[in-house]
């Protein structure tokens, strides 16, 4: 789906166990970066409601097809570190979800714990990102 804005997929990030060493991982976690402003603008239009159910049915989505999503919606900041600029509430959002989720895909769960620990907090794996 596009608008005159571009395209709603920037990017797709595969992440998870997937791209660890467990030798049969369950699922495939999946961080697609939306554009946010495209989104917005494509609301009520024939295929938009593909983008919510996959946004609102995460557990149906992870049961059927072994895919667990984790959108980030993406949102242009022309000076990010700028500090006189003062960021919308959706770029500010943008940029803490994107760091949250680029942090959590390069952890590793610590001798088979499935809690978060400080010790799993240490860069430990990569992920791999696929530009639409």
């Amino acid at each position: 789906m596009t608008s005159a804005n571009g395209r709603i997929l920037k990017s797709l990030w595969l992440a998870g166990s997937f791209t660890s060493s467990v030798v049969d991982p369950r699922d495939v976690d999946a961080t697609p970066i939306v554009n946010g402003v495209v989104a917005d603008s494509v609301v009520g239009r024939p295929g938009s409601k593909g983008i919510k159910r996959l946004i609102q049915h995460r557990d149906s989505i992870k049961a059927r097809y072994g895919v667990e999503i984790f959108p980030v919606r993406w949102h242009p900041i022309e000076h990010p570190f700028d500090p006189k600029v003062d960021l919308t509430g959706d770029e500010a959002a943008y940029l803490s979800d994107r760091g949250k989720m680029d942090d959590w895909w390069q952890r590793c769960r610590v001798n088979g714990e499935d809690a978060p620990t400080a010790a799993s907090c240490e860069t430990r794996r990569g992920y791999l990102e696929v530009i639409a």
